[in-house]
């Protein structure tokens, strides 16, 4: 038995149909220039938000709150989201780890301020405009991330489980 599906007919599903429009290659380098672009608008947004965090972390009494973590983990998703997309591998990877770390204190009611200052302080590190760490001991500092981590019982989750490639990006 065969199946009739009937496309209607409007001026993008013509166009659909016709030959043209970019190459990928032309439409790579395309969508690489834009990002070059919006580089230094996204550069000024980790920035900020790295700063509200050390604000947050810096202001907080000896114990870090459920409300601490909740203002927190915006600013991280935000961190997570630029780093990823403008290829700042470390600093995604420290972000994530944050952002790990932050919904496992959500989800057990527990307070780890110090777990949370030493993740806010690596991402620091690895803000655009900074030097970087030598590989070797960027290397270290994520293994530090994901001992603290897998005090929580957390390290598959933040390295993808087995299988998947650990190496580390160099942040740009």
């Amino acid at each position: 038995m065969s199946t009739v599906t009937h496309f209607p007919k409007s001026r993008p599903s013509k166009l659909a149909g016709h030959f043209g429009g970019l190459s990928r290659e032309k439409a790579v380098e395309a969508a690489t220039r834009e990002l070059q672009v919006m580089r230094p608008e996204s550069d000024k947004a980790i920035l900020s938000a790295v700063a509200q965090m050390e604000k947050i972390v810096t202001a907080a009494t000896r114990r870090g709150g459920a409300a601490l973590m909740r203002e927190l983990l915006p600013l991280c998703d935000q961190i997570v989201t630029l780093a990823g997309t403008f290829g700042y591998g470390v600093l995604d990877k420290a972000a994530r780890s944050l952002c790990d770390l932050l919904d496992s204190l959500l989800g057990g009611h527990k307070n780890d301020l110090a777990s949370i200052r030493v993740h806010v302080e690596i991402i620091r590190m690895f803000t655009p405009g900074t030097v970087p760490p030598g590989r070797e001991q960027t290397e270290v500092m994520l293994l530090e991330l994901a001992k603290l981590l897998n005090h929580r019982d957390l390290a598959a989750k933040v390295h993808g489980g087995a299988g998947e490639d650990d190496s580390v990006a160099v942040a740009r």
